[in-house]
Order: C-alpha cells, then structure tokens, then sequence
C-alpha cells in the first residue's frame, strides 16, 4: 500500500541532512504538498524556506517575503523554545548562556534525538502550514503582550506577534508545540 508521498533525504552537502518528501498528487490538482522533517539546527530552517520560495515563486513578492519571517519564526520556537527547552527569560538575562546551552542541549539526550516536523501545502491561492515539534509546549494564554508598556522592551514573544501579523490565519494546539498558520497569495500579473 503506497503512502501517497515520495520520502527521500536531500543531499546533505546542499541541505544538511533535512528530510523532504513532496507529495506525488496530480499535476492538475493545484496542490503542492511538502513534508518536513528538521533536526534542530536552526540552519536547516533557511534550506526549508528556499524550498518553500522556489513553490509559492508565483505569488506576489509581500506574501513570500511574510510568509518566509512567518515560517523562520515558527520554525525557531519550535527548535530553541520547543525540542530544546530553553526559555526566552534565559535569552533575556543570559544570552551567552542560552547559545552556549542550545549548543550543549542539541548533542545530549533527550533534546538530541527531538524533531521538527512541518507539512507545507501551497495553492495558487494560499499557503498553508503545520509545524510540529517534540518538546512539552506552552500556554499560549500565558504569553506575555510584547506591546503592553512593561514589555516592550523585553525580546520575549516577539517571534509570535510576527507570524499573526504576516499570516491570516494563526491556530496553536492545547499542549503548544503545534501550529497551523496560512496566508491567502495574490497571484503574480504576467507582464507579457
């Protein structure tokens, strides 16, 4: 019984061992579908953006460029907030601190072995994604107004107030380590 998708790892020279499955739907459908599968080194994120620019490269250049900080931002809480457990307060007060203890985190257990999975679902007319991680998650009812004027100088839940700015559409599940974000794209105006 076939899955329905095609599973390959990219070459890990050109994409440091990101594992991509693209949907093999029909052509005629108008659905591209991607499956993600990221360890966490946040450089792996820039590899899964190309991918995803190379797809919606027909939508207008505001909708890739949101969506682009969009998805950088998810992708980054899931990595560093998520599978690594390392808090924003920590990145506040310690910043040295908290690289040097993501480094540490990404080659002991259990952190090391966590993933970041994120399915990319892309129309003529939207673009939608699912990005999942493995780590314990978070009340997003507890996440602090980055804009209230006690923390508007604080660099925490920054990432968040982006991805609903850029995308239309921003859901969390109740554990916090899922999102589902979409943006409608505005077709490209063929200047020929």
């Amino acid at each position: 019984m076939s899955s329905g998708f095609s599973h390959s790892v990219l070459s890990s020279s050109d994409y440091d061992g990101v594992v991509l499955a693209k949907s093999l739907g029909q052509p005629t459908d108008g659905v591209a579908t991607h499956f993600f599968t990221l360890g966490n080194d946040p450089d792996e994120i820039l590899h899964v953006i190309d991918v995803i620019q190379a797809e919606i490269s027909s939508g207008d250049q505001r909708s890739i460029l949101a969506i682009s900080v969009a998805l950088t931002e998810a992708l980054s809480n899931s990595i560093f907030h998520g599978n690594l457990e390392l808090s924003s307060r920590l990145r506040e007060e310690e910043r040295d601190l908290y690289h040097l203890l993501a480094e540490e985190r990404r080659l002991i257990e259990p952190y090391c072995d966590r993933k970041v999975y994120l399915s990319a679902s892309v129309t003529t007319r939207r673009a939608t994604f699912v990005a999942q991680d493995e780590g314990p998650g978070f009340d997003i009812l507890a996440l602090a107004d980055p804009l209230d004027d006690e923390n508007i100088a604080k660099p925490s839940g920054r990432g968040v107030l982006m991805i609903r700015h850029y995308m239309d559409q921003v859901e969390f599940n109740s554990t916090g380590n899922r999102i589902t974000m979409s943006r409608a794209l505005q077709p490209s105006v063929d200047r020929h």
